[in-house]
């Protein structure tokens, strides 16, 4: 079979010599010809072309040909201030790597195709000095050919990717000569004074709409700057007003275009960035110049251009040096004022060896030429040369020895819009895409910013964000939609925030609920979170529109239709709005998120309205949100059933002791879940057990009440047909108290170093003695890490000057007080230590956060006292630990004992082969109580994060 191959050069003298690009479309491949490839690289081809790019087309090239186009296209573009290529046809992943195919290969061969398809990772390799841009255009692959779609590829150095389709996906449906990634490409590939970042990101936008969802594009990036694709200027862009907060200056000679946001303020208070700018800008003009020399034929210069570009980059290297030292010590003397006197007396001076010096304002501050080095000697160093000195002293002169002090900021104050694109208005049940990001240009003006305490909005409508100090940020944005539903995926993403530069987007698909009037007016919200920290909510007004509706009398609305009043009279579902508080419940995305999140929020009894609410959240289900109200008498009714377990373990009677128990907690447990258990939990757990089976393994709760006995429900199936063991047993299940206190971790850690395990143990006398303390402690005497601490007050004072990195086992007694306000204390040697001298112990800020097994035989469960909820786990979370195990009722000292010795010896053996989950150990734990029957297995709760790991490096 021939084979058509058309290479189009464009001549590079009628290009921008910066801007290079290698566009491939290849459709002739055997049995399967496919529509639009070659179409859609003729068309972005021209439209960069028109652009000012320099365009190598390739179309219809087998291996030999390809591989001849890419490696004469990397050679040329070395040098490149921007290399871009676009590729369309079949790229197939195989072992984890996604391959370009060229033609003349067999389909059907996994070896043929790794053998002479081009790995995609090739183009994500550093091979050139500029930015970088690879997108992948893929077409479906024959129904034969049993491939999975891409894999997500990670940028290289100063580079973007983007696919035409999801990662594992397909296009599903061709709409003409174009494919639809392709004309939405090129429509915006040449639009004057947008980034390639926001070409992408637009580019996704009218993909989803023109496919309605069908077909949705992947992007990630790691562009240091912003990245215009067209040499044009912008007309409207300056025509129109910008903000005085991000005002931006460009700089364009021969496809070059250099783009730095700085805030006006800024520019007038560093006259060193002004300048700096400018030889910029000369130096880009000389290098252009140079450029344009060398690229004459027979020029004799252009024998020596590997020489010259070197010692021109080379000097640009150090001129861009200088030029950052002098910013950097502009910035520091705007960031310290000095006094007017001061500053009266600031006058440049020359060194003596000819380097630009300056005498600073800031009384111990001198520089010399190698500031920027200067600032990464270590604290306490001495250096000699032109450096930057931070010092109390007087002005300390060149040349001399001199001490460096490495300061960091601790937080970096950025700006940027808050951003929701999304229709205007839309119609009832069609799906719509909105996108959620932060930028430097207003682009949605539209919406409306609540911003959080420590956050402000600056007059030109700007979000001002404190962030720690750094370059990049991962923000999570939750998006809660009333009257709409999630269409597909979570409401919870995470995007990326670089320093100067637009963030990443988050895309959610949503679908508006059928309404009664011809149209409603409706609003959407946005919030923003940094670590569990509140950030802001924006808001954004849609309008939804019923084309089948009548419109309702003059003066009647929907609400006044029949059954109206019943209907919002009933809980509702929506989507997931987060908590307006100072301090979140920590309920966003982790690095391995549980399959089940249960976010449950106790009000005050007898306030007006819901006393609480549940938020349901999981991967494999649409986020729900229902008012929630304990039942009045659980407390009372839980106590008696406590008291009535510690009976039967002192009866005496010849019944085997299981033989009682196992029974009576069976039936106690299907007693928990039929009365407590909310009707929102029991929803979602159904229908996670239905969808996934035994993979459905893990439940995280979030609670500001420990009362509830999660780990003792047993579920039942509403068809009653279907009955499980303790959830305890059969899942991993972790909770986590929300609360106020500073000290406490926002979020639970998934990963804890296990180096020591420090064991308080007291030595009690006469009656107060446990039998079993010292077998306890002889087992846990052998494990790696071990050091006994004394069981005194004195000792527990020294533990928490310098708190362990691994776990604190307590192992003694435990007091609940009798009186009308309930006491929780842990007996020492020499005094009862309650939970408020506990947190009166724990430093203000610990440096690491241990994980607490308190195995007392009576510390019993928490209460409610003037609505505020107390004992021993939030008192040990709120001092900073990572973590928490405890019993829900008094311990016997046998098995306090037993599951102690089952639960540490498992975890141990189980770090020899690797990382070993807490929630997993606990729960192989519990399964003794079939066996012994004792139900002093199934009374310990575990505090954390249902997957933390402990690991021992």
């Amino acid at each position: 079979m021939l084979i058509a191959v058309a290479l189009l050069i464009v001549p590079q003298s009628t290009f921008a010599a910066g801007k290079r690009a290698l566009v491939i479309g290849n459709s002739a491949y055997p049995k399967h010809k496919l529509a639009t490839p070659v179409n859609d690289a003729r068309l972005i081809a021209r439209r960069l072309q028109k652009i000012g790019f320099d365009v190598t087309q390739v179309l219809n090239a087998d291996a030999k040909e390809l591989q001849s186009a890419i490696k004469a296209f990397e050679r040329k573009s070395k040098s490149a201030s921007l290399s871009l290529v676009y590729f369309a046809g079949l790229v197939v992943q195989l072992d984890k790597r996604n391959y370009l195919l060229p033609l003349g290969i067999d389909l059907r061969s996994a070896a043929a195709l790794k053998r002479f398809g081009i790995p995609a990772s090739r183009f994500a390799a550093k091979r050139a000095s500029g930015a970088r841009i690879l997108i992948l255009d893929p077409s479906a692959p024959p129904s034969r050919f049993n491939a999975s779609g891409l894999k997500p590829m990670k940028p290289g150095t100063n580079q973007l990717i983007a696919f035409g389709v999801s990662p594992g996906k397909w296009p599903k449906g061709v709409p003409g000569s174009n494919g639809f990634f392709a004309r939405a490409l090129a429509k915006h590939i040449g639009r004057p004074g947008i980034d390639a970042k926001q070409v992408v990101r637009q580019t996704t936008q009218t993909v989803l709409r023109d496919s309605r969802q069908a077909q949705q594009p992947w992007s990630a990036s790691t562009l240091r700057h912003r990245v215009p694709l067209s040499s044009a200027p912008p007309a409207a862009v300056a025509r129109s007003s910008r903000p005085a907060a991000t005002t931006t200056s460009r700089a364009s000679r021969g496809g070059t275009s250099l783009s730095h946001d700085r805030t006006a303020e800024a520019q007038k208070q560093t006259p060193a960035a002004s300048e700096a700018r400018k030889r910029q800008r000369e130096s880009s003009r000389r290098t252009e110049r140079q450029k344009q020399v060398l690229a004459r034929p027979g020029s004799e210069k252009s024998q020596r251009a590997s020489a010259q570009q070197r010692a021109a980059r080379e000097a640009a290297r150090k001129r861009a040096e200088r030029e950052r030292s002098q910013h950097s010590l502009a910035r520091l003397k705007a960031a310290r004022p000095a006094t007017a006197a001061a500053a009266k007396s600031a006058k440049p001076a020359a060194s003596a060896k000819g380097k630009s010096t300056f005498s600073s304002p800031i009384k111990g501050l001198s520089t010399g030429g190698n500031f920027g080095a200067a600032l990464k000697g270590k604290s306490g160093t001495n250096i000699k040369g032109n450096v930057a000195v931070l010092s109390k002293n007087s002005n300390v002169r060149l040349g001399s020895a001199v001490a460096i002090t490495k300061q960091k900021p601790k937080r970096t104050d950025v700006t940027r819009f808050p951003t929701i694109e999304s229709p205007d208005e839309v119609p009832v049940g069609q799906n719509f895409a909105v996108q959620v990001s932060l930028t430097v240009d207003e682009i949605t003006p539209e919406v409306k910013i609540k911003p959080s305490k420590g956050t402000k909005v600056t007059k030109e409508g700007a979000l001002s964000l404190p962030l720690p100090a750094g370059d990049e940020w991962e923000i999570d944005v939750i998006l809660s939609a009333p009257g709409f539903k999630l269409a597909s995926g979570q409401n919870t993403q995470k995007i990326t925030l670089p320093r100067d530069d637009d963030s990443t987007p988050a895309l959610f698909t949503l679908a508006a609920r059928p309404i009664k009037t011809a149209t409603k007016a409706r609003k959407i919200y946005a919030t923003l979170w940094h670590k569990g920290a509140y950030l802001a909510k924006v808001i954004k007004p849609i309008s939804i529109v019923n084309e089948t509706a009548t419109a309702p009398p003059p003066g009647r609305s929907d609400k006044d239709s029949p059954g109206a009043s019943a209907q919002q009279s009933q809980p509702t579902f929506t989507l997931i709005s987060a908590p307006s508080q100072a301090k979140p419940a920590p309920i966003a995305v982790t690095a391995e998120p549980p399959q089940l999140t249960v976010y449950i929020l106790h009000g005050a009894k007898g306030e007006d309205g819901p006393a609480g609410q549940i938020i349901i959240n999981s991967p494999y289900l649409q986020p729900a949100v229902a008012p929630y109200r304990a039942p009045d008498d659980m407390a009372d009714w839980l106590t008696s059933q406590y008291d009535r377990l510690l009976t039967e373990l002192t009866a005496r009677t010849s019944l085997p002791l299981a033989e009682r128990t196992v029974p009576m907690m069976r039936g106690f447990g299907q007693l928990v879940y039929k009365y407590f258990a909310p009707d929102a939990f029991k929803s979602a757990f159904w229908k996670l057990k239905d969808k996934l089976g035994s993979r459905f393994t893990s439940i995280q709760i979030y609670s500001n009440n420990p009362l509830i006995p999660w780990e003792l429900m047993r579920p039942r199936s509403k068809d009653g047909k279907t009955q499980l063991d303790f959830l305890g047993i059969e899942y991993k299940v972790a909770r986590w108290h929300i609360g106020e206190n500073t000290t406490q971790l926002d979020k639970p850690p998934q990963r804890l170093l296990l180096k020591e395990l420090v064991t308080i143990a007291p030595r009690y006398k006469g009656k107060d003695i446990l039998p079993n303390q010292a077998q306890e402690m002889s087992v846990l005497a052998k494990l790696p890490g071990h050091r006994a601490m004394s069981g005194k007050l004195s000792a527990m004072r020294k533990l928490f000057t310098e708190l362990p990195s691994g776990i604190v086992h307590f192992s003694g007694h435990g007091v609940i007080g009798t009186d009308d306000t309930p006491k929780y204390a842990i007996r020492l040697e020499d005094i009862e230590l309650d939970v408020v001298s506990w947190r009166g112990l724990a430093p203000p800020a610990p440096k690491n956060h241990p994980f607490i097994f308190l195995n007392a035989c009576d510390i019993g469960q928490s209460r409610r006292v003037a609505n505020f909820v107390d004992g021993w786990a939030p008192a040990v979370l709120e001092t900073g630990a990572g973590g928490y195990i405890g019993g829900l009722w008094p311990l016997s000292d046998t098995a306090a004992a037993g599951f102690s010795n089952a639960f540490y010896t498992r975890l141990y053996a189980k770090l020899k082969d690797g990382d070993v989950k807490a929630a997993e150990v606990l729960q192989f734990a519990r399964r003794d109580f079939l066996k012994t029957g004792d139900p002093t297995y199934l009374a310990y709760a575990y505090y954390g994060d249902v997957n933390l790991r402990f690991v021992t490096r």
